[in-house]
């Protein structure tokens, strides 16, 4: 899921980089017993405009559709997207599951433009 986020349009790295560790709060809060497995940077793939993003990745097992079981959830801030925005995901998924690539086709598809 994609959020777009307040933070926009002059966001410095300072203040990106404080979204983002929110974020991380955000999840280490919702699951205490979350390892953090990675965290990296990088441009976002289709997205104009863009400076290098944030990205982190925790394992942990809880329910997913009625079934408790390892998960993995990875989260993604990129900074000045078409200069305007900041656009935040949060993908959880099975850990079996070999999801970078649908993660990556995902966010390069996303839209990012409001107007025409």
């Amino acid at each position: 899921m994609s959020l777009i986020s307040p933070l926009a349009d002059g966001a410095t790295e300072a203040e990106c980089r404080h979204e983002f560790d929110g974020m991380k709060l955000i999840l280490e809060r919702r699951f205490p017993d979350a390892e953090l497995v990675d965290e990296w940077s990088g441009v976002a793939p289709g997205l104009t405009g863009t400076r290098t993003g944030y990205a982190v990745a925790y394992d942990l097992v809880d329910d997913f559709f009625g079934a408790t079981m390892p998960l993995r959830s990875e989260a993604y801030l990129f900074c000045n997207v078409d200069k305007l925005w900041a656009v935040k995901y949060r993908i959880t998924y099975p850990r079996a599951v070999e999801a970078r690539s649908a993660i990556a086709s995902f966010i390069a598809t996303t839209p990012t433009r409001t107007g025409p």
